[in-house]
């Protein structure tokens, strides 16, 4: 794999990013609300839900960082996954990943 090093690099960076924001998403649901000085919300689990999945991306990027030669399907999935879920009002298939 040509630039292995770097890949390794850009996907463990990815995933201790998004387990360290899940984490703290999941441990402190209310954290951006107070950052940005906005009153607290009654219904913290969905923002803690919302640090689940994050947390879950970051482990599949730690996979990926782990074994970049096998992780080309996982990083497809992630990569199709956030972009269906930025774009929910068109449907996307990836035509190498059967879903």
């Amino acid at each position: 794999m040509v630039r292995r090093r770097f890949h390794r690099g850009v996907f463990a960076l990815a995933g201790a990013y998004n387990l360290a924001w899940g984490v703290y998403a999941i441990l402190d649901p209310q954290w951006l609300f107070r950052l940005a000085g906005l009153p607290l919300r009654n219904s913290p689990h969905i923002f803690a839900g919302l640090g689940m999945v994050i947390g879950l991306y970051g482990i599949l990027y730690l996979e990926v960082a782990r074994r970049p030669e096998q992780g080309g399907a996982t990083s497809r999935l992630v990569v199709v996954r956030a972009h269906r879920k930025n774009t929910a009002s068109r449907i996307h298939r990836a035509p190498c990943l059967p879903i």
